[in-house]
């Protein structure tokens, strides 16, 4: 890696001096480094998010099927006035009745 200085610079009219702002010159074979690097961190990005987008399909999917169940379980309640749904269990997990 090569250290050059630019030109003296004026702004505002104030002047930089010359050292002040260093520029560096890398190689070929750094940048090529440093793509080849960045595309693998992109491949590994998206990689992840496929799987990401995977497993939230899966949920969707889950979720649309408890929806439907609980669906057929409101229609059956409405028309028997007969409710099979307890949802202190669903919360809980507990399988109190309550009469």
């Amino acid at each position: 890696m090569q250290v050059t200085y630019k030109k003296s610079i004026h702004v505002k009219e104030k002047h930089i001096p010359d050292d002040f702002m260093p520029t560096i010159q890398f190689s070929d074979d750094f940048v090529r480094f440093k793509k080849i690097e960045r595309i693998r961190e992109l491949e590994d990005q998206v990689e992840r998010l496929k799987m990401e987008t995977s497993e939230l399909s899966k949920e969707v999917e889950t979720l649309k099927e408890e929806i439907t169940s609980l669906r057929s379980k409101l229609d059956e309640h409405k028309e028997t006035g007969f409710c099979q749904i307890n949802f202190f269990d669903q919360i809980t997990g507990s399988k109190r009745h309550f009469g």
